[in-house]
C-alpha cells in the first residue's frame, strides 16, 4: 500500500467538509446551527466508519475511528433533539416573520405547534 493514501481521502473528507459548510449557507438562519451541526457529525459518523474498515489491524487505530464514529452519531443525536426544539413554538410570536404557529396533534392527544410558512 502507497504511503500517501491517507493523504488524498484527507483531502477528499476536508472538500466534503467545506462544501456541507458552505451549503448550510443557503438554510433558513433559525436552523443553521443545527444544520451544521448535523452535517458535522453525519461526516465524523462516516469518516469513522471509512477509518474503521481501513485500519482494521491496528488496535489503537481501531478505537480512534470507533470514537470517532461516537461523537458523529451523538453529534447527529444533539442535532436533531436541537432542531426539534428550535422548530416548536406556543404562540404566532414565537416564529419569524411570515410564518405562523400551526398545532400538531401527537398520539397522546396533546399537540404542540411548529412554525411553517404562512398563507
Amino acid at each position: 500500500m502507497r504511503r500517501d493514501s491517507g493523504r488524498g481521502s484527507g483531502r477528499a473528507l476536508v472538500a466534503l467538509t467545506l462544501c456541507l459548510a458552505l451549503c448550510a449557507g443557503c438554510v433558513q438562519p433559525r436552523y443553521r446551527l443545527p444544520a451544521v451541526l448535523g452535517a458535522a457529525g453525519g461526516v465524523l459518523a462516516a469518516g469513522g466508519a471509512v477509518s474503521l474498515v481501513a485500519l482494521a489491524d491496528r488496535q489503537d487505530a481501531r478505537m480512534a475511528a470507533v470514537t470517532t464514529m461516537a461523537l458523529g452519531i451523538s453529534a447527529l443525536i444533539t442535532a436533531a433533539v436541537w432542531l426539534g426544539v428550535v422548530i416548536r413554538c406556543q404562540t404566532a410570536l414565537d416564529c419569524h416573520e411570515g410564518e405562523v404557529c400551526q398545532p400538531v396533534p401527537t398520539s397522546s392527544g396533546q399537540s404542540y405547534g411548529v412554525c411553517a410558512p404562512g398563507q
